[in-house]
């Protein structure tokens, strides 16, 4: 990549990896917010809220300390040896990520398991 464009492409890449933490938490909402529909009992509607209240403090969680891992923010996108100094874990805050949206999509799978 022409060193031009680096940091276009980083930008980009922030910006869709937002727009995909966003998107699939408002899946997530909308598939738990159908379970609540369909399931109406109340154990199981309460289960579906305390899932629905881990999908979003994910998603606000994620959204801080994406913003919050590198001082000032640009050093998101102008990564180099030099400037990593000034930002937490990146492979750690991927991986964390990784792990919860395994989690909670497993659990969403599993949810309506005992009602069907």
């Amino acid at each position: 990549i022409p060193t031009s464009q680096y940091s276009l492409e980083s930008q980009s890449f922030i910006a869709a990896w937002i727009i995909q933490v966003w998107g699939t938490t408002f899946v997530r909402l909308s598939i738990l917010d159908f379970f609540a529909q369909v399931f109406r009992v109340s154990r199981f509607a309460l289960l579906v809220y305390i899932v629905e209240g881990l999908a979003i403090a994910y998603l606000v969680g994620y959204t801080i300390t994406f913003f919050a891992i590198c001082r000032p923010m640009r050093y998101n996108w102008e990564l180099s040896p030099q400037i990593a100094q000034h930002c937490g874990s990146l492979d750690l805050k991927f991986l964390l990520s990784s792990i919860f949206n395994l989690t909670l999509d497993c659990l969403i799978l599993v949810l309506p398991l005992p009602m069907l």
